[in-house]
């Protein structure tokens, strides 16, 4: 549907975020990379899709859609509320919102997490993350609604990506390495 009103709207700036948020998609792929091998906490074996790296196939898509509705809502907000309001805000929704579609996927198979400290089937440390995550997506919104070049978009792209990866070193390092004493996560690893 964004697609088809990002064409009949004929934005470039909707058609830089799409470019952006596929971007991110792809570049994410880093985070559940950490969170399959060096965590060992999530498993995609349930999902019996064929991987693009270590992750499902559909993973890079699905992490966009995400990326449009939390980037969108966190644009409004910031405009709201201004950028740092705005994203703290963005970053609660994450924190509550993505669990969601992490016990979703849990029940439709798509992957499982182990190994960790757990909220019903989601790891805390990955609500902390999530966390850190729309708060990174609001911002990324924000940026990437006011930009038409495609260059600056992939770069945005790629940097909302990067937070996932922080996102997930600070939620493992806070709930995990300091909270249980798990080892830290490569490359924080000595």
């Amino acid at each position: 549907m964004f697609v088809l009103y990002t064409i009949k709207a004929r934005q470039k700036a909707l058609a830089c975020l799409l470019f952006s948020a596929a971007v991110f998609g792809l570049v994410e792929l880093l985070a559940d990379f950490l969170c399959v091998r060096s965590t060992r906490t999530l498993d995609y074996s349930v999902a019996r899709s064929p991987l693009l790296w270590e992750s499902p196939w559909w993973m890079p898509l699905s992490w966009a859609i995400v990326a449009l509705q939390v980037g969108v809502l966190g644009n409004r907000a910031t405009e709201r509320f201004g950028l740092v309001r705005g994203a703290l805000l963005t970053g609660l929704l994450g924190a509550l919102l993505i669990p969601f579609y992490e016990e979703m996927a849990w029940g439709a198979h798509w992957w499982r997490y182990q190994n960790c400290w757990m909220l019903g089937h989601t790891p805390v440390y990955i609500i902390v993350a999530e966390f850190v995550i729309g708060a990174g997506l609001a911002l990324w919104g924000h940026f990437t609604l006011r930009t038409e070049s495609y260059r600056r978009a992939a770069l945005l792209g790629a940097l909302a990506g990067l937070v996932t990866v922080l996102g997930g070193l600070v939620g493992w390092g806070l709930v995990e390495f300091l909270g249980r004493g798990a080892r830290p996560v490569w490359p924080l690893a000595s």
